[in-house]
């Protein structure tokens, strides 16, 4: 992004981060060690000096510090669902941001709804229909209309993605909830999966999968070949000639751009927090991340833009303080 969108973007991201920062430092309690790991992963992020990132981290921290998981969800739901209200409609009455709109001589015109991609729409309005899904518990109804609002989504901005990701979280919600209990051995372990799953879709950039997942496997392996790993990422971001790098992959990017350490936390995070949704027996948490972290395949969902996932993490650090807190009582 350039211009003066860019800057008021970039001011609000940092205005938001510093009002979540005062509130997990006024708020939080917890033992050391949990204290410590979470200001070393802020530490980290600070140094690595990706605005979007640190106000996700913050966010993560500021909710956590709150200390109450439900109303967690149903804010973070009814108060994106506004805001995305707001900004669709207004792009349809001004104009928003409509020097944004695609023109593709072979998808045709893709509409971005008021955001700076129509990528970015989908995810959000992708983002806030599984939230809902999650707090009306499965409702037939909200099901059927949030299908229905995909379905338009995707008329509008052309996000196939955003398709395939809502049906891969139908299929995950009929799904028998003894058969994911079986299968708890390798879904708690998904983020390393579909982790490996992208660098196989990297190395098969030269077959036909590349037509059909619209050149992303060709974008992964230009990702990978052009950087190098390393323990704590790039300091200065993934920049060339003044423009960020990106590969439409959350995997990659976490790993590359944050580094092996916090790639390493983040996985081990993720394991957690489905095996504490298992023991809950939260099925319904459990499909909600398995969705989020298939749209992190093929999108930059949860490093880039944020997610629910956001408030389950931060969900599972009250978790684990009031654990902590009755332990020592």
């Amino acid at each position: 992004m350039t211009g003066e969108y860019a800057v008021y973007i970039n001011l609000l991201k940092t205005f938001t981060a510093c009002f979540n920062l005062l509130v997990f430092l006024f708020l939080f309690k917890t033992k050391m060690n949990i204290l410590l790991v979470l200001y070393f992963i802020l530490f980290l992020v600070l140094i690595i000096g990706d605005v979007s990132v640190i106000n996700f981290v913050i966010f993560v921290l500021a909710l956590s510090a709150y200390g109450d998981g439900n109303k967690n969800i149903k804010t973070y739901a009814y108060s994106k669902l506004i805001i995305v209200l707001i900004i669709i409609i207004s792009s349809f009455l001004f104009e928003l941001n409509s020097n944004n709109i695609i023109y593709d001589y072979v998808r045709g015109t893709r509409f971005t709804l008021g955001f700076t991609n129509p990528n970015t729409a989908s995810m959000m309005v992708f983002d806030i229909l599984i939230a809902l899904a999650y707090l009306y518990n499965k409702n037939k109804k909200v099901i059927t209309i949030s299908l229905l609002l995909i379905i338009c989504v995707n008329y509008f901005t052309d996000s196939r993605t955003v398709l395939f990701a809502y049906l891969f979280f139908l299929f995950l919600l009929f799904l028998n909830d003894k058969v994911l209990s079986f299968l708890k051995p390798i879904v708690t372990r998904m983020f390393l999966v579909f982790f490996v799953f992208s660098l196989l879709i990297a190395f098969l950039h030269e077959t036909i999968l590349n037509s059909f997942l619209n050149n992303r496997p060709h974008m992964y392996y230009e990702f990978l070949v052009n950087h190098s790993v390393n323990l704590f990422g790039y300091s200065k971001g993934l920049t060339r000639d003044g423009l960020i790098i990106s590969a439409d992959n959350s995997y990659l990017r976490i790993l590359i751009q944050l580094g092996i350490i916090y790639f390493l936390i983040h996985s081990i995070l993720m394991k957690k927090i489905i095996g504490k949704l298992f023991i809950g027996k939260d099925y319904l948490g459990v499909k909600i991340i398995l969705s989020i972290l298939f749209y992190d395949i093929f999108e930059q969902f949860t490093i880039a833009q944020g997610s629910v996932l956001l408030v389950f993490i931060a969900n599972y650090l009250i978790s684990e303080k009031m654990v902590k807190t009755k332990l020592r009582h």
